[in-house]
């Protein structure tokens, strides 16, 4: 997942995302201590892994997770990346796993601009104190 955040904000609002995230274990899905499942299968769990592996390689900062857990099963913490470009493999191709890839951004221009620069036909939410501004965006 992608996560657009201006910079103004950025350092205070992803302090409180990895917060959130650090409390989001996973485990039993039966479990109602558990946040989430295992990785479905031996092969997403290591393709998640890999992306780990590349978002670190690529210069982005990893905040919180990024490991296998010890343990049977599939099991990947909550994973949170800063710093990512849209160059950057963890910012272009869809992970399918707990990892949360965080962008910056200084003007609507460039937010926009990354948010349509995608293959995928993703889904997008905005957060505004601003209305006005979440309206024009969103056009």
């Amino acid at each position: 997942s992608r996560l657009l955040v201006e910079n103004s904000i950025r350092e205070a609002f992803v302090d409180k995302v990895v917060e959130a995230a650090k409390s989001m274990q996973p485990g039993d899905p039966l479990d109602p201590a558990s946040f989430m499942g295992a990785m479905v299968d031996e092969t997403q769990y290591r393709r998640v892994l890999d992306y780990i592996a590349k978002g670190a390689e690529e210069g982005a900062t990893l905040r919180t997770g990024g490991q296998a857990l010890d343990g049977a099963g599939y099991f990947i913490p909550p994973t949170v990346f800063d710093g990512v470009t849209p160059a950057m493999t963890i910012g272009r191709e869809e992970i399918f796993g707990p990892v949360l890839s965080v962008f910056g951004f200084d003007s609507e221009d460039e937010a926009v601009a990354m948010a349509n620069d995608s293959d995928y036909g993703l889904a997008a939410g905005l957060w505004s104190q601003d209305i006005d501004r979440v309206m024009r965006v969103s056009r």
